[in-house]
């Protein structure tokens, strides 16, 4: 039981700390008619944000042709420096990273509610291509 409380309180910090990003987040959008690069979707395993755009990808999954990597960031050193680094492109502060974090280095989208609502936008124009 008193592990549970440094873990309450770490889970709590971060989500302040969330909630203080997604307030002060620039968004960065492409001119019409530019092709996009791939995307990354940032995430880690114990992060429940990151669980819940995971159910969002099982039920409503991308095309097989949808340029994603998915990069857990405590599976690597690499990964971590990669959200170091798509931070600073997104103009988000590295001293407060908030995952998951979806972006191919001109749109930025972090925050499961961020995450999903583009998510499900894309859906949407799938949809009306059909």
């Amino acid at each position: 039981m008193k592990h549970l409380k440094p873990v309450g309180i770490i889970f709590l910090s971060l989500l302040i700390m969330a909630v203080f990003s997604f307030a002060h987040a620039e968004k960065k959008t492409l001119p019409e008619g530019t092709v996009s690069k791939p995307w990354s979707f940032f995430y880690s395993k114990q992060c429940p944000a990151c669980k819940r755009v995971e159910k969002y990808l099982k039920s409503h999954p991308l095309p097989a042709d949808f340029p994603m990597a998915r990069k857990d960031v405590l599976a690597s050193r690499r990964n971590l420096n990669e959200l170091v680094a798509a931070a600073k492109v997104c103009r988000l502060s590295t001293r407060n990273i908030q995952i998951p974090l979806f972006t191919n280095g001109a749109l930025c989208f972090s925050g499961a509610t961020e995450v999903i609502f583009y998510l499900q936008t894309l859906e949407k124009k799938q949809d009306a291509k059909k």
